[in-house]
């Protein structure tokens, strides 16, 4: 009974007499270092998504291959030697006279890796608590996607400066009961207000200030970056308030599947902000009517939605049906298209469209666009009261819409109710 004991305290005291556990400490911080260093530099070096894969691989190897060695060997003033026996290094023992402690050099780099350690996770941790708090708040987190920054030279990704940002909004909008996404319209209108039609003059101290001033916590900003036939996609998760980044994330594609890189970021995104109905897989209709599978399709509905946005419809509306004609399922360009049609005087032809909306309604899964829905077919079919009720329902999902102020101001000054559309209008965000 007492042979174990004895041997577990002779191997303890093998690993203090051969220093193992003094290596697989530095080994440790060492590999957290390297692969803190890699998470930073791989976006930066436009280098590939795996890279930190092969590292972290890399290490895993290493680590036993280091235990090993430092056991067998030491590192002495004389070279690499193999470390001797317990027995041989107690027959050896000499008495020996005190010296006086001096500083080695393993005591300077052991301190500069705990100091860089604390360095690098330090923040890690904090950002991870103040995110923390906004998931157990009790309260939906609001969020405020930014326009992309095309960074590849090349003008023809510019249209998918506003692709991605709308392809984002809409996939966080599929969940209203845990997130606060501030629609393209709002964000749209504040960045036209400050003049600022250049998305690279967006800085984070910008985008923190118009995510405040839509009652945002959260926003998300990113680039588009291109080496070669690579288009890398990088977006982080900011605090609106201290602009700090909670997480950042990147994706490699290719230009044909730009929508399965988009697609991709969002669903890292929900992961990180760790909503409680995340692991429900996006359902079919979603895919099918929420939003499009052809980068061709959605690039011409984000033409047609910037031009319907500066209120230039006879522009958008040939967009919007080419959209249609790639992709007739694309339920939100034809839900412009209706509104088009209407706002050029073919109410005829709106009224179609916004039937044909209604119809499909059950097979939208994404809350605010079936709300949207039924406003449009109140709006052709129904009486302001229905709008009314409509638009209330889409001002619970975000009352920061600019189009819902406006419209409800509208409905009002139609039944001459001016003391309330007053209001409406002051509320406007822009």
């Amino acid at each position: 009974m007492s042979e174990s004991p004895n041997k577990l305290i002779r191997f303890w005291q093998e690993l203090k007499r051969r220093k193992t556990g003094k290596v697989i400490i530095a080994y440790a911080a060492t590999a957290f270092i390297l692969l803190q260093l890699a998470d930073i530099l791989t976006p930066a070096l436009l280098l590939p998504e795996w890279t930190t894969r092969l590292i972290t691989l890399i290490l895993i190897i290493g680590f036993p291959v280091a235990v090993i060695f430092s056991w067998v060997f030491e590192i002495t003033t004389e070279g690499i030697k193999k470390t001797e026996s317990f027995e041989e290094s107690e027959e050896k023992v000499t008495p020996t006279k005190p010296v006086k402690r001096k500083l080695k050099p393993s005591y300077v780099i052991n301190a500069i890796l705990i100091i860089a350690v604390i360095v690098l996770a330090y923040p890690k941790i904090f950002k991870r608590d103040a995110l923390e708090k906004l998931r157990s708040s009790g309260e939906r987190i609001s969020i405020a996607v930014m326009p992309f920054q095309n960074m590849t030279n090349d003008t023809t990704w510019n249209v998918w400066q506003d692709g991605i940002q709308n392809n984002l909004i809409t996939s966080l909008s599929n969940n209203p009961e845990e997130l606060k996404v501030r629609q393209i319209e709002s964000i749209t209108g504040l960045l036209q207000s400050k003049g600022l039609t250049n998305y690279v003059s967006i800085t984070p101290s910008i985008a923190s200030k118009i995510s405040q001033k839509l009652d945002a916590n959260v926003f998300i900003n990113g680039s588009i970056n291109k080496s070669g036939t690579t288009i890398r996609v990088s977006e982080q998760l900011v605090n609106a308030k201290t602009e700090e980044i909670f997480k950042s994330f990147l994706i490699d594609g290719t230009a044909e599947n730009i929508l399965g890189v988009i697609d991709s970021l969002s669903g890292q995104v929900k992961n990180s902000l760790l909503i409680s109905k995340l692991e429900r897989a996006m359902t079919k209709d979603f895919q099918t009517y929420g939003s499009t599978t052809s980068s061709e399709a959605y690039r011409n509905f984000i033409y047609g939605q910037n031009a319907f946005m500066k209120r230039d419809y006879p522009t958008a509306i040939p967009f919007l049906i080419q959209a249609l004609d790639i992709d007739p399922n694309f339920i939100y360009s034809s839900f412009l298209l209706a509104f088009a049609y209407s706002f050029t005087g073919n109410k005829d032809q709106a009224k179609k469209i916004a039937l044909q909306n209604h119809i499909k309604r059950d097979q939208i899964s994404i809350q605010t666009m079936k709300i949207w829905t039924d406003y449009q077919y109140a709006y052709f079919f129904e009486t302001p009261l229905e709008q009314i009720k409509y638009i209330k329902q889409s001002q619970q999902i975000d009352d920061q819409l600019p189009f819902n102020n406006y419209d409800l101001g509208n409905i009002y000054i139609e039944l001459y109710q001016y003391d309330k559309a007053i209001p409406e209008f002051n509320d406007a965000p822009w």
